[in-house]
């Protein structure tokens, strides 16, 4: 059985053991190849993607590549963002050459570009900009959300993404939602209920927990609510800033309804445009 700091003599070859539980299990350990100087680092530092003939991180554009860095991150390792953090600090220490993971490209020539960046992302550093998320089923719900993010955009703030919850698969919008500081949440009524999709969505952000967000909710409604009622629940477990009061709006939008959107908009982007520049990674 090996444990922390354990080494197994293989002749030419040394390997270490060093254990990062919940990096993404709780029985989670890397393996040091002293000789080479080789990171076997299992789930940590992976990513999504197919490797289409590069291998190595000097073989494959790193900048078409680092979506799916990302996104493997928040959804497989987000969850457990200060044991990641505990793990980075407890390797430091290692001479490291090359780190090669379960999943994604083996980190050869530019193990900085991987490493900051998993340093950034699970320490809840977030960017300026904003995750707007919606689920309509007669298009009202979807008109309050383009009003708020064109009033946004007219702010300054220009890392604004905009998601039909029904239409992109929930593991993007998580990516944007660990990325970005501001989160925007509208869902129609559904049976006294929220939207299912936005529903589903937010019951997986409740499961990963991100910290440190901006939130506002929206909302419409024909004969019944359920929409906002419960987006509001999702708010009080949730424990994120509430930059307005909830919007709900019956039908169409009407110009009072629009005027409180904008409202909600610029209180976003009054919130976000205190945040100092991201410093580039």
């Amino acid at each position: 059985m090996v444990h922390d700091d354990h080494v197994l003599d293989l002749g030419k070859h040394k390997l270490q053991f060093q254990m990062i539980p919940m990096v993404h299990w709780p029985e989670t350990m890397v393996t040091y190849e002293e000789t080479n100087k080789i990171l076997f680092s299992g789930d940590a530092f992976g990513s999504y993607g197919t490797m289409d003939g590069g291998i190595f991180d000097d073989e494959i554009n790193l900048d078409f590549y680092e979506v799916e860095v990302m996104r493997y991150f928040t959804n497989i390792v987000g969850k457990y963002c200060p044991h990641t953090q505990r793990a980075i600090k407890k390797l430091a220490g290692l001479d490291i050459k090359m780190i090669a993971a379960t999943h994604g490209p083996i980190w050869r020539s530019d193990l900085d570009w991987i490493l900051k960046r998993y340093n950034k992302w699970s320490s809840y550093d977030l960017d300026r900009g904003v995750v707007i998320v919606y689920g309509s089923m007669y298009g009202n719900t979807k008109k309050m959300a383009e009003t708020i993010a064109r009033q946004i955009a007219v702010r300054g703030i220009k890392n604004i993404r905009v998601y039909d919850a029904s239409k992109t698969h929930s593991s993007y919008i998580i990516n944007d939602i660990f990325k970005y500081k501001g989160f925007i949440v509208g869902s129609a009524a559904y049976n006294n209920a929220m939207f299912p999709n936005v529903e589903t969505l937010l019951t997986t952000i409740e499961h990963m927990a991100p910290k440190d967000h901006l939130l506002g909710i929206f909302g419409n409604y024909s004969w019944n609510g359920g929409g906002v009622k419960n987006l509001k629940t999702f708010a009080e477990k949730i424990k994120w800033d509430m930059v307005y009061e909830p919007i709900e709006e019956q039908g169409n939008m009407k110009v009072q309804t629009q005027e409180e959107l904008i409202k909600l908009a610029n209180a976003m982007a009054d919130k976000l445009l205190e945040m100092p520049a991201p410093e580039k990674i």
